[in-house]
């Protein structure tokens, strides 16, 4: 049962921001994840803010250089859509193609995606990775934040009243390999653990490089630096049972899967990541 609340759907982001001053007010996106805590009583928002009319969220633009801008409001199908998606951002491919199930995709926005408190973001975890920026707007403006600003311990960093606008992706360059690998839930479709890796190969000692990040299984979606300081100055591909990830309190730890488990996963996804990063592979 949902508790009673106000019902607005804005036509411009200035009528957004305005909605959204009422305290404890939240938008609505897709809905997937927002409308899910409410039924479990975790959220009880007095005002829901629809998105949906707001024009200036929708629809993903490519930079000269085949950076992507991408529309907070912008669906996961139309995501997937984009001519070229899968050669020149194939991790975010993968991701987006991840997320549950189709009919989700076609409802569920990337902006929706990256902003729920509650459900692991599979785009979280490669955007972490690529260098993307976040911009978002408010009473005071608008500001950018970069992807590894974006999350902390109580969720992503956006102050009362604000809206994430839109996603800034560069484009990966054809040196730079990536991969992302996910472990599903089966009953949420959620990742239980997911991870995104992307790796220069090195030539000398020093010259390559890899970055890791994990969504889902972690508390929020975080980079590994651990492991890629283990892993600094040359990709090593086969066992990763020993590669560090941090304590296990990193790791989200439940009834039905320990938080032990998860780091186990993790290291068991960034090998399989990996292996499809090396030599060879497209």
């Amino acid at each position: 049962m949902l508790s009673e609340f106000d019902y607005i759907a804005p036509a411009t982001m200035d009528e957004a921001i305005a909605a959204l001053a009422t305290p404890g007010a939240r938008s609505l996106a897709g809905g997937q994840g927002l409308l899910t805590a409410m039924k479990l009583g975790r959220l009880t928002p007095p005002r829901l803010v629809d998105l949906r009319r707001v024009a200036d969220l929708r629809g993903v633009d490519r930079f000269e250089d085949g950076g992507l801008r991408i529309g907070a409001m912008t669906t996961l199908t139309e995501l997937l859509d984009v001519p070229g998606l899968p050669k020149q951002h194939p991790a975010l491919a993968q991701a987006a193609g991840a997320i549950a199930d189709t009919q989700i995709r076609n409802r569920g926005t990337v902006g929706g995606t990256l902003v729920d408190h509650f459900a692991a973001s599979d785009l979280a975890a490669v955007l972490l990775i690529c260098d993307a920026r976040l911009t978002v707007a408010g009473p005071a403006g608008r500001r950018t934040v970069p992807a590894t600003g974006f999350y902390s311990p109580d969720g992503p960093v956006l102050d009362d009243a604000e809206i994430l606008v839109s996603v800034d992706v560069p484009v990966v360059e054809p040196t730079v390999r990536v991969a992302y690998e996910r472990v599903t839930e089966r009953a949420t479709l959620a990742p239980l653990v997911a991870v995104a890796v992307a790796t220069l190969p090195g030539g000398p000692p020093g010259s390559g490089w890899v970055r890791i990040a994990v969504t889902g299984g972690t508390r929020w979606p975080m980079r590994i630096p651990e492991a890629e300081a283990a892993l600094a100055g040359g990709v090593a591909v086969g066992d990763a049972a020993d590669l560090p990830v941090g304590p296990d309190s990193r790791f989200v730890d439940g009834d039905a899967v320990s938080a032990a488990y998860r780091a186990h996963l993790t290291r068991v996804l960034i090998g399989r990541a990996l292996s499809r990063t090396g030599p060879g592979d497209a």
